[in-house]
């Protein structure tokens, strides 16, 4: 593509959700993939609601709920609403079978915005080799022990 076209693909979004009041799983995760390339502050608060509302549904596969959990963190991250990042991302990850990576990232940029290096590289060493990436693979694997690697200026993996 010569440009980006994920402004259109939001309003694309919205609309279905405003006609019908869902995504179909497929559609919800593709919203999901494109907010976490390019979505700005104002096209994930205008996710929220309806990735919430996509939490409440009673018939929820485990990968549509990791999905829904990463795109409201990333909005509270966007926010800087730390405080209920931290007590968000954290209940998750205590009762998840498994880990987003998303969530650890997320947890490590946030330490790393603190100042604080080696909790940052705790968490995105995390990230990269305790679990699995829901949405976006550059929140896991080589590019989360990257960011690790960068914050404590340590080129080890271990």
């Amino acid at each position: 593509p010569q440009n980006l076209h994920s402004g259109r693909d939001f309003d694309a979004f919205q609309r279905e959700l405003n006609k019908n009041g869902r995504l179909s799983e497929r559609l919800y995760s593709m919203y999901a993939k494109e907010l976490f390339i390019s979505g700005t502050v104002s096209d994930f608060e205008a996710a929220v609601p309806w990735f919430k509302k996509r939490l409440e549904q009673t018939e929820i596969s485990a990968d549509a709920r990791a999905e829904a959990i990463c795109v409201l963190a990333k909005e509270m991250a966007l926010q800087k609403n730390y405080e209920q990042l931290l007590s968000f991302a954290l209940t998750e990850l205590a009762t998840a079978a498994v880990s987003p990576a998303e969530l650890l990232f997320l947890l490590g940029e946030y330490y790393e915005t603190a100042g604080l290096a080696e909790e940052a590289a705790f968490w995105y060493k995390k990230a990269a080799l305790e679990a699995e990436c829901y949405v976006c693979i550059s929140y896991g694997g080589e590019a989360a022990l990257g960011r690790a690697q960068e914050v404590t200026g340590d080129d080890t993996t271990s």
